[in-house]
């Protein structure tokens, strides 16, 4: 199984954390996100990881050349401060990815236990969910029946009960599909299109299952507040 960590964006939300350091570098309880994603994967025997870096690159570079012996894809994305996650994840594909891989944004903390439920579930194609929060319409908003997917938007809904966090495992098959909606997009859309964006258009095309957490498995770190109210226990 491959591995592909999105780590090019500005972090803006997370100033002035990430002033001197990428998204991707700031620390939960001492430990930087990345090393987290990292180690945990590793657990696991997954070490076929792709990295999208961007902001503040050679920072991250220096510390993967630092931190660890095994060498990892890295792929720069120098158009990070006007571009989306669609954009960054292409160069991944493009050199590194085609077949089934786990999916993962940078600032996504996730249990051992998720990774590894996630990895040895049937289906191909798995988001995961959380509904134990207040759903807004900045947020991955999942519409779900039995164990599928039925819709996802960035809007609240009377029907939604989860947020898809930026942690999942994408199969061939899926990962075609967006490829080809990408490739048939405008170029400005192209730039500004999350790679769950692609996820939800072709939704009607391909089936995706989930697996629901909590906040002490599954969180996010996308703004300062996130970053103080999370309940994510580390494991050591």
């Amino acid at each position: 199984m491959k591995a592909l960590i999105l780590a090019a964006g500005l972090g803006s939300r997370l100033r002035p954390l990430t002033d001197d350091i990428p998204k991707a570098m700031v620390k939960y309880e001492g430990v930087e996100i990345i090393r987290h994603q990292i180690d945990t994967l590793l657990s696991l025997n997954i070490d076929d990881i792709t990295i999208v870096a961007g902001y503040k690159s050679e920072i991250l570079i220096n510390f993967l050349n630092k931190n660890y012996k095994k060498k990892f894809n890295v792929i720069k994305n120098d158009k990070f401060a006007s571009s989306n996650s669609a954009f960054s994840s292409m160069g991944a594909f493009n050199k590194f990815i085609r077949s089934d891989y786990i999916h993962i944004n940078c600032d996504i903390l996730f249990s051992q236990s998720l990774l590894s439920s996630l990895i040895e579930n049937n289906q191909k194609n798995i988001l995961c969910l959380r509904s134990d929060l207040q759903l807004t319409n900045s947020m991955e908003n999942v519409i779900a029946l039995e164990d599928r997917v039925i819709n996802m938007a960035l809007r609240q809904s009377k029907l939604a009960k989860f947020k898809a966090f930026g942690l999942a495992k994408i199969g061939k098959e899926a990962l075609m599909k967006n490829l080809s909606l990408y490739e048939n997009l405008k170029k400005r859309k192209q730039m500004q299109e999350n790679y769950f964006g692609l996820i939800r258009m072709n939704l009607g095309m391909v089936d995706y299952h989930y697996i629901e957490s909590n906040e002490k498995e599954l969180s996010e770190l996308n703004s300062v507040e996130d970053l103080d109210k999370c309940k994510f226990i580390l494991e050591n």
